[in-house]
């Protein structure tokens, strides 16, 4: 007898909480969007409507657990009604809970999953210096420090062009194993303009235009570095890498596909 009356009494005040719920919602709502009025950002009035319709929801559930409950005391048939729609809740409640939980447990996952790719990032190996050596109308050196904590093969790229085409590119691999890594590079002009004498070539560049020359015209070099096989790490962003920029200004003149460099100097 307890029981018949207890579980419509705890479906009411079950109602009254959904209800109250409920209201709080639209209320809140209401608050933010009158707040938002004249604000440089006013998003939140429709970024929030979702609010409503839940608050709507709980409300109106609010009230068909109130009365079925209240019913209930009298109608044996709405008793069993009542208890089930007791139990259904339950049940939604005890997975909304496990839902956010989960939601939470992987969001927390995914922060520290980012929280240590920032680590490994900012002790990757970089780019501190580039240097042009024992520059010549034949050949230079391209004299690179690398430094960072982060130890591992690296791969770096030397690519070659003017404003209107590349000319060269060569690419290679590095293990680094020191805080300070030096990385000498020799590059000849032959190499470099091999392609102005390749006859099915269509490259643009003012440097292989043929029986014509160039005056102070900029050749570019930009070394790049990217991580390939980091020690004991596993790196996601396969995108990562430091880059370094220089030029050089050079006089040539080019016959029957060969690049003769008349003067250099550095950009």
């Amino acid at each position: 007898m307890i029981q018949k009356r207890f579980i419509p009494l705890l479906t009411v005040i079950t109602g009254v909480i959904l209800v109250t719920c409920g209201l709080l919602l639209v209320g809140f709502y209401i608050y933010t969007a009158i707040h938002s009025i004249g604000q440089a950002d006013s998003s939140l009035i429709f970024w929030n409507i979702p609010i409503v319709f839940l608050g709507l929801m709980l409300s109106v559930a609010g009230v068909f657990f109130i009365v079925t409950g209240y019913n209930a005391r009298t109608k044996p048939s709405l008793y069993k009604l009542s208890k089930y729609l007791l139990i259904v809740l339950l049940i939604v409640t005890i997975f909304t809970i496990a839902y956010v939980w989960f939601g939470e447990y992987r969001a927390e996952q995914i922060r520290n999953e980012l929280r240590v790719q920032h680590e490994i990032l900012s002790e990757l190996m970089e780019i501190e210096s580039v240097e042009i050596r024992n520059l010549s109308t034949e050949a230079f050196i391209l004299h690179t420090i690398i430094t960072g904590e982060q130890t591992g093969e690296y791969e770096m790229t030397v690519k070659l062009f003017d404003s209107q085409d590349e000319l060269y590119q060569t690419s290679e691999l590095h293990n680094l194993i020191n805080l300070e890594n030096e990385i000498i590079t020799e590059l000849t002009f032959d190499d470099l303009f091999k392609i102005c004498r390749d006859s099915g070539s269509e490259n643009r560049s003012y440097f292989c235009v043929d029986g014509a020359g160039t005056n102070n015209t900029k050749l570019n070099i930009k070394i790049t570095l990217k991580p390939r096989n980091l020690n004991n790490i596993e790196l996601k962003p396969d995108d990562v890498e430091t880059s370094w920029t220089t030029s050089l200004i050079l006089d040539t003149i080019t016959r029957n596909g060969l690049v003769n460099v008349e003067s250099i100097k550095e950009g």
